[in-house]
């Protein structure tokens, strides 16, 4: 998570925003908010977390771990993917986001 807080810094005043997708189907929506309030808080994490079953369930997410997602400007979804998929490949990531960003 570090990875992306530091890129979250980077873009964010350029309207970059990461969004956190924890997909936890064991707790109960309160242990979930737990869990995401002490992970965010030990990993320094500051970008949004959603913890809204309808919306993992709409990309397909697969239920062991978290995954990230790039809208470019006009909302379309540009990439989807575990984060350990997307730190395996992510040295282009920041020009993949620079490309989102630089599109009207």
């Amino acid at each position: 998570m570090p990875r992306f807080e530091a890129l979250y810094r980077q873009f964010k005043d350029r309207g970059f925003e990461i969004v956190s997708i924890p997909v936890d189907r064991e707790s109960s929506k309160d242990e979930l908010i737990e869990k995401v309030r002490a992970f965010n808080a030990r990993k320094g994490v500051t970008f949004p977390t959603v913890l809204e079953p309808a919306f993992t369930a709409r990309y397909g997410l697969h239920p062991a771990g978290s995954h990230l997602m790039l809208f470019g400007r006009d909302g379309k979804l540009l990439e989807i993917g575990h984060i350990l998929s997307l730190r395996r490949r992510s040295g282009p990531l920041e020009q993949r986001i620079e490309q989102a960003l630089a599109s009207p």
